[in-house]
């Protein structure tokens, strides 16, 4: 019959029977530094056998650090897939400044509120017509040509990006 891994009655210098484990010194050195107060603490991957009187190997460790393992390279792998995709749609983006791309939702508004209504105040995208030189009418063409490239483009390297994911998951 097994024990959890605490026994509260046990003293230095068990002995492990697992022929891997660890041996006299390292072993005794494990466990006193896992000593909690007034009970030793035993490494998760060893249990108390009653019947042998000493440590044993648990059997699931192995398995269990497997799986540890196994989680952290998916995670790995999931985070440079992210770091991949959000490089390249920075890469979209990167020939215009931050500034610039803080004005893009206010002139695709603008501009869709010109589409709607040529009267229609669209005060930002009527003064960069005006100091371009254009009309106002060949902007908002601009405009959401430029918007309708950049979602098609986004859209694309962020559905590529789902099917590594999608892939890794498998």
């Amino acid at each position: 019959m097994w024990k959890l891994i605490f026994d509260a009655s046990t003293s230095r210098g068990m002995r492990c029977n697992d022929p891997n484990g660890p041996r006299g010194g390292e072993f005794e050195r494990e466990l006193n530094s896992l000593f909690c107060g007034w009970a030793n603490i035993y490494p998760t991957r060893y249990m108390w056998d009653d019947i042998a009187q000493t440590l044993v190997l648990w059997p699931g460790w192995e398995a269990e650090e497997a799986e540890k393992d196994a989680l952290a390279e998916a995670q790995r792998k999931e985070k440079a897939i992210r770091d991949k995709y959000a490089a390249m749609l920075l890469g979209i983006a990167k020939p215009y400044g931050p500034e610039e791309r803080e004005t893009w939702k206010t002139q695709e508004e603008e501009a869709l509120q010109f589409i709607a209504d040529n009267s229609a105040p669209c005060v930002m995208i009527r003064a960069m017509a005006a100091s371009r030189g254009i009309t106002i009418e060949l902007m908002v063409e601009k405009i959401m040509e430029n918007a309708v490239l950049f979602r098609a483009a986004s859209g694309q390297i962020l559905g590529l990006q789902q099917k590594d994911l999608d892939q890794l998951q498998r």
